[in-house]
């Protein structure tokens, strides 16, 4: 559909009374820009575990409020949707990574609990099987940890990792049992 022809102004009054069809014709012709816009924090935040669907969904919620809230003395719609949409998701992201959501971002899958031992716990070879577990390990760690984490998980000794990172061993060994304790806890994983 055509909608150059169409004033945003117009759709936004007719949206303010409570007009459908106006609403879902200004939703389709901003479809674009909130998909470019919910992708760019899809790549910032994906590692914390957000869908682009729910980035989407969460676009399109801003994008209606904005349309509630629009005052044309502000300025130009269309930049104040865009900064209407990223500070929702901004927020949004933010909240989503919050300690209150731990569980729910670092959840295991069914398919990784079925395979887990008889002690109701994670080894090492379950998180190789499971490439966003691995993920999901080494984003619970701190730098220093994540680094040694990753060096240990692909078949380090505590000499070669002293040796490479230029760290004595017994602080390879203490990092290493933090992060034995920190999967243990948190993630009830045997490393």
């Amino acid at each position: 559909m055509n909608y150059k022809n169409i004033n945003d102004y117009e759709l936004i009054y007719l949206v303010k009374e409570n007009n459908e069809e106006s609403l879902k014709i200004l939703l389709s012709k901003y479809e674009s820009i909130l998909y470019n816009v919910s992708l760019k924090y899809y790549r910032k935040f994906k590692y914390i575990g957000l869908s682009l669907d729910d980035l989407l969904q969460e676009s399109k919620i801003a994008f209606i409020k904005s349309l509630n809230n629009f005052n044309d003395d502000q300025s130009l719609f269309y930049s104040y949707v865009i900064l209407c949409i990223d500070r929702h998701l901004i927020s949004y992201c933010r909240s989503y990574n919050t300690l209150k959501n731990y569980p729910l971002n670092f959840s295991l899958s069914d398919e990784v609990l079925e395979t887990a031992t008889s002690y109701n716990s994670l080894n090492l070879d379950n998180i190789l099987m499971d490439n966003e577990l691995f993920f999901e390990c080494k984003n619970s760690l701190n730098f220093n940890q994540s680094i040694v984490f990753e060096l240990k998980f692909n078949g380090f000794t505590y000499k070669e990792i002293s040796l490479l990172l230029d760290i004595p061993k017994t602080t390879v060994d203490g990092r290493i049992s933090l992060i034995r304790k920190k999967l243990r806890n948190n993630l009830n994983i045997k490393f």
